[in-house]
């Protein structure tokens, strides 16, 4: 995923992604971020990787998530 973001938000988005992947069933190994791209690796290969990029990732579960974590 290149989105040119920065390190903090391709950090985030690794979460979300994993947390979706993981919810899926796809087996989420991990993700590596820097400034400029991500890239998410797991066991099971991504057929329509469209669900995983949905923009309710920001408004639901980036909040549900943060809220969790403190």
């Amino acid at each position: 995923i290149y989105s040119f973001e920065g390190w903090n938000a391709h950090q985030s988005l690794g979460m979300l992604i994993t947390r979706r992947m993981e919810a899926l069933g796809l087996k989420p190994l991990g993700f590596v971020a820097n400034d400029y791209a991500l890239a998410v690796y797991g066991l099971e290969k991504i057929e329509a990787p469209r669900p995983l990029f949905s923009p309710d990732i920001l408004e639901h579960e980036f909040v549900e998530w943060v809220q969790g974590s403190a």
